[in-house]
């Protein structure tokens, strides 16, 4: 959501009374259109993940660019399956620019499969057990393909190599 940050840190620091969820739902309505609802509903379900893990564990998740911010404890199984129908909803509400603007169609679909790569990293680092090898296969495939499509290099600050990071899951 960093292009959201951007726009929500600009807008207020020209106008200090503007409302933060206001100026939320106004970027998303502008930068995913027809998923705007969806892709809130997500981007407020992972801020409450963080929260309530905070509490469990007794300790922030986003102090800093070292964070731990990915862990069984936010990211449980049931949590990334309700992503996942969030994402699938998402993808359902853009189906129409498909034949009536195949560029707005493109545009939004990679702007939705880049925060979707957090779900399938999430997919493949916790739960691979749960998945048949040729739907590990696909997974990895599909994230080794939009990690270099979004030039997304590294899994974290000091981690390995985006790219083949889950290589070894394929067979």
């Amino acid at each position: 959501f960093q292009e959201m940050r951007y726009f929500v840190e600009s807008q207020i620091l020209w106008d200090t009374s503007k409302n933060y969820n206001d100026l939320v739902n106004e970027f998303m309505a502008h930068f995913y259109k027809d998923a705007s609802a969806e892709i809130r509903e997500y981007y407020d379900f992972t801020r409450m993940r963080y929260e309530q893990a905070s509490l469990i564990n007794d300790q922030s998740y986003c102090d800093d660019i070292y964070s731990n911010i990915g862990d069984r404890t936010i990211w449980t199984e049931g949590t990334v399956e309700t992503i996942d129908k969030i994402f699938k909803r998402a993808y359902q509400k853009i189906e129409h620019y498909k034949n009536e603007d195949p560029e707005m169609y493109e545009k939004l679909f990679n702007r939705i499969k880049e925060l979707e790569l957090t779900n399938i990293y999430s997919k493949l680092k916790f739960y691979a057990a749960n998945y048949t090898q040729s739907e590990k296969n696909a997974l990895v495939d599909e994230f080794n393909y939009y990690a270099v499509k979004f030039d997304i290099n590294r899994v974290s600050e000091f981690g390995g190599a985006t790219v083949g990071y889950f290589d070894d899951i394929k067979k």
